[in-house]
């Protein structure tokens, strides 16, 4: 979630990404002094104002930002300052609730970024901390976001808010895409003819309602497959809070369609799973079945060797056999020649 320029065209689904996390601070405005930190364009710091809240003090790091939101809520105060510097440039103890919302993953320094946020609540004062679940955004590698400077797992960030108020009580959440029915008024005057996301805040209704817990085939959400996470220092955790918008009763049928492709993906997935399972078993069974062929070679070219060498020495026996019955031939003859060449006995 990067800022929300107001004065560009309104967006539905953007307006909701953003009010969402505006949401989780909303029970906790009444009557506090509120410092909402990284305020972007400055329709948060606005809309804690209209919740009840006693003061609110936006503060963003870019200058035009700054000069964007004064002119946008004249009303409210902001200041130009980097998270990490907000303790040296506004009052320390000064605010009962700080508002942080997807700030974290920008700031060079986390530690300067946690000591400021501590040093400026007031006694008893709460935090409302939330980062972007990168790990899902950037699950394929194949988009990432050139501002963020860290990404953090659900574990990394509990890990990182505990270890920054160790003697706080701290409760998370997650936030989610959510399905269900909006009870409200069926349209809102100059929707998607050009209105301003600016002009749009006055629109803005609360909701009252409750969150039905999810069951195994509705893909029950985890950390993993959250949107952001969410942490609230010496806060109680409110119930759900929600930012969303109406829409047709066909849009439900497209939800269940894509559900069932999903489900039919899912389900080649798995079979695609196995069939590579399969694939290498039958790859390494033709590896084995190929050292057994390599190993029958051998030894046919060894028998083959053998047989040769064998039939070397049966034809070297065959000509010694032969020499010598030419030897015993010429013997044989030597012998006749010997007893006709003989004289003849004295009478």
């Amino acid at each position: 979630m990067e800022r929300l320029p107001l004065r560009s065209e309104y967006t539905a689904v953007e307006m909701a990404i953003h009010c969402a996390r505006y949401a989780l601070a909303r029970p906790f405005c009444e009557g506090r002094c509120v410092l909402d930190i990284a305020c972007g364009e400055g329709y948060g710091t606005e809309l804690m104002a209209r919740w009840g809240a006693t003061s609110v003090t936006g503060a963003d790091i870019d200058p035009d930002t700054v000069e964007t939101c004064t002119s946008l809520f004249p009303e409210r105060r902001f200041v130009r300052c980097a998270a990490e510097d907000a303790a040296g440039v506004l009052e320390p103890g000064s605010f009962d609730l700080i508002v942080s919302l997807e700030t974290m993953e920008h700031v060079e320094d986390l530690d300067r970024y946690f000591a400021a946020l501590e040093a400026l609540r007031a006694p008893g004062g709460g935090v409302v901390i939330t980062c972007p679940n990168d790990g899902w955004y950037n699950r394929r590698r194949t988009v990432t976001n050139e501002f963020h400077l860290r990404e953090l797992d659900f574990a990394q960030f509990r890990e990182a808010v505990a270890g920054a108020f160790p003697d706080a009580r701290i409760a998370f959440q997650t936030g989610s895409v959510a399905s269900g029915f909006l009870n409200a008024a069926p349209g809102v005057e100059g929707e998607g003819d050009g209105t301003s996301y600016h002009a749009m805040l006055d629109a803005l209704a609360p909701l009252e309602g409750v969150a039905v817990p999810p069951q195994g085939g509705d893909m029950p959400p985890s950390p993993e497959t959250a949107s952001y996470f969410v942490a609230f220092v010496d806060l109680p955790a409110p119930g759900a809070t929600f930012a969303g918008f109406q829409l047709p009763m066909e849009a439900l049928r497209m939800v269940r369609h894509f559900a069932r492709h999903d489900a039919d993906l899912q389900a080649a997935k798995t079979q695609i799973s196995r069939l590579k399972t399969a694939r290498e078993a039958d790859r390494e069974r033709i590896a084995r079945s190929k050292d057994s062929v390599e190993r029958y070679r051998e030894q046919i070219r060894k028998l083959q060797e053998a047989r040769a060498a064998d039939r070397t020495r049966l034809l070297d026996a065959r000509a010694a056999l032969e020499r010598s019955k030419e030897a015993l031939a010429r013997s044989q003859e030597q012998v006749r020649t010997l007893r006709g060449a003989r004289p003849p006995a004295a009478e």
